[in-house]
């Protein structure tokens, strides 16, 4: 058999450099379930998937949803120096109203300080922090235990956010705008 017709059976997706490889699977990978979905085809793609960092760069993360620190901490690793989005959302809604009432607010707000400590470690790369707000974070205090963490430098910082989930509104808002070369933001508590 001669070497055109045995490439010829090879699939073309198999044939592709990793590298063009890599930049269709991102044109199709918009979200974290996509991404696990596609790194299940198969060994091959799970390495590339795990081995690229950029994959690794969008993080969406439960705040009250348990080990919230330890998922953002692995993504970050995983992420290296590509600049992250985060986005923070409430899971338990009215659960966590409950879980106030029956006296586990030490454990969340330890939970929210883990977390805003790993999160003040990666602000040289935050690009985008989104934070979906409930009802429970205003309850909660989450912004003066989080900002109080989550202190200094954010040279890459373009956005930063604070919506009503409930209403789907921008409570506050730093725009979109590209970074003078001389210019960082920088997160501080008022």
């Amino acid at each position: 058999m001669d070497e055109r017709h045995s490439e010829a059976k090879i699939a073309f997706i198999d044939r592709l450099p990793n590298d063009m490889l890599l930049e269709l699977l991102a044109l199709f990978i918009s979200d974290k379930p996509m991404l696990f979905h596609i790194s299940h085809v198969c060994r091959f793609w799970k390495g590339l998937i795990h081995g690229t960092s950029r994959f690794w760069s969008r993080i969406g993360l439960f705040v009250d949803e348990d080990e919230a620190d330890e998922k953002a901490a692995y993504w970050i690793n995983h992420a290296g120096a590509c600049p992250l989005t985060i986005k923070f959302s409430w899971k338990r809604g009215e659960d966590s109203h409950v879980r106030h009432a029956h006296g586990t607010e030490d454990v969340t707000v330890a939970s929210i300080k883990r977390l805003a400590t790993v999160i003040r470690g990666c602000l040289g790369f935050l690009q985008v922090l989104e934070i979906y707000e409930s009802p429970y974070l205003l309850y909660h205090c989450f912004f003066d235990i989080f900002f109080d963490i989550v202190r200094g430098d954010t040279p890459v910082l373009q956005r930063l956010v604070i919506i009503d989930d409930t209403a789907g509104v921008e409570l506050f808002k730093i725009p979109d705008s590209s970074p003078t070369p001389h210019s960082t933001s920088h997160l501080t508590r008022h």
